[in-house]
């Protein structure tokens, strides 16, 4: 399909646009614009380290490269991503030399770097996994329980339950926070702060992640702006030399009629047509092929940016689903809101400890049930002494099972995801490049080996 043009009013060779300041006109620039993209996203999206970058890029061309924020005019291509369709993974070898040893090496790292990173994530998956299903293997051994065992699990739920309400009855105060939210918070236990933290870390994580996929698909534009640019230079050479040709000949048979019908001397007329001739040619010549060489410098710099791209795009959609999973898990919407949990928590539990003198009763009744589920082998009993209401109601039970296939399938959704879409393509990618270039294979095959044992 034919790219549409770009309107030449957006970036002009040597004029800035708003908000950033981008000259295409020389191959260090755009190099150096690359470079700044790579270490942003590929060293902990770090602005400092951007800028560093960019200064650098800077004092090489002695161009003002610009400053986060994009282009003003953000240009429209048909493979362009927005954040929501961030996790296709996009492979592109028709532009790059696989039989330049750097850029095949390079195509392979990037590889085995998107397998490294699932394979971590997939170790933390499974172990969440086994946790989430562990409870529900719990729920399942509850239900199968005889009927009279079940009913004293059951009474001895609600005799907690009703203890617990008749308490706050009696000090009639106001509740700070609700059963559920307490009971989740004192899931997490000593890992409260930790969560919180993680959770902090992973918002600005994807703040930083966005902002630097939104500057590569800046950066992106910008090469296929140059690319247009490029592409009408070619035709224009091409255009206007066989313009050249024609008009060269329309001259010389008007020299040489002349010549025939009026007498006269014509070789000083052909030697200048011949010459200007000649030398319009060598200057478009030498424009084409200039353009040419710049066009291939260009088309490296977007297969460098894809894989690029592909790597950033990895760690937000992993990004993202972790804050997604920790949204569904802990019922809240950002790390604030789970920070406020944990402070009235903290207050619900030192209130709650004031009244173990008088909760003998209560205490009893917990140890008894605990030691119940602990005789029948549950995987996780004190975690079910924070599921009281699973326990003494059958609808309750269902709402709590219903959670936790919820949670296990987000779970296997990120394992199938980083299993199949992103370490799969790895792999096919990695053999398809030993299948479509079998002099390499060995060299693929001892990257791959080495990247094992290591």
């Amino acid at each position: 399909m034919k790219r549409p043009r770009r309107k030449k009013r957006f970036l002009k060779k040597g004029r800035p646009s708003r908000g950033r300041t981008l000259y295409r006109d020389e191959d260090g620039a755009v190099a150096a614009v690359a470079e700044a993209a790579e270490i942003t996203a590929g060293d902990g999206y770090f602005e400092e380290r951007a800028e560093e970058a960019e200064r650098a890029a800077a004092a090489v061309t002695g161009k003002r490269i610009g400053k986060r924020g994009g282009l003003k005019h953000r240009l429209k291509r048909p493979d362009r991503q927005e954040p929501g369709n961030w996790s296709e993974i996009v492979y592109n070898r028709d532009s790059m030399n696989m039989d330049d040893p750097a850029e095949r090496r390079e195509f392979v790292n990037a590889c085995l770097q998107q397998i490294a990173e699932a394979q971590v994530e997939m170790d933390n998956l499974e172990y969440e996994y086994r946790m989430v299903t562990g409870y529900l293997h719990d729920l399942e051994e509850i239900d199968a329980l005889p009927q009279r065992q079940r009913a004293e699990i059951s009474a001895l739920a609600r005799k907690i339950l009703d203890a617990g309400r008749g308490r706050e009855q009696f000090y009639n105060r106001e509740v700070q926070m609700s059963q559920s939210d307490f009971e989740r918070m004192h899931d997490l236990g000593p890992r409260t702060q930790e969560t919180i933290d993680r959770m902090s870390e992973a918002e600005v994580r994807r703040k930083k992640i966005t902002n630097d996929l939104r500057r590569l698909d800046n950066e992106r534009d910008a090469y296929d702006f140059r690319l247009d640019e490029i592409d009408r230079t070619v035709t224009t050479s091409q255009v206007l030399l066989i313009f050249t040709a024609i008009l060269t000949g329309v001259v010389l048979v008007m020299l040489f009629v002349l010549s025939r019908v009026f007498s006269l001397d014509i070789r000083l007329g052909t030697i200048l047509t011949i010459l200007f001739a000649a030398l319009a040619a060598t200057i478009l010549y030498t424009r084409a092929q200039n353009a040419a060489r710049e066009r291939k410098s260009t088309v490296s710099g977007i297969s460098r940016l894809i894989l690029l791209q592909n790597t950033v795009k990895i760690r937000y959609v992993n990004n993202q689903n972790l804050l997604n999973y920790m949204v569904l898990k802990y019922n809240v919407k950002n790390s604030g809101e789970l920070k406020q949990l944990a402070e009235l928590f903290e207050k619900e539990k030192d209130d709650r400890a004031r009244l173990r003198g008088s909760e003998k009763t209560l205490m009893e009744s917990q140890r008894e049930l605990l030691q119940l589920l602990r005789n029948y082998h549950l995987q996780y009993p004190d975690a079910w002494m924070n599921q009281l209401s699973g326990l003494a109601d059958a609808k309750e039970e269902v709402e709590i099972r219903h959670h936790l296939n919820r949670q296990r399938q987000s779970l296997r959704e990120r394992m199938d995801y980083n299993e199949k879409r992103v370490k799969g393509r790895a792999r096919e990618e990695i053999e398809r490049l030993a299948r479509d270039y079998p002099d390499y294979a060995d060299e693929v095959l001892d990257m791959v080996s080495r990247n094992v044992e290591s």
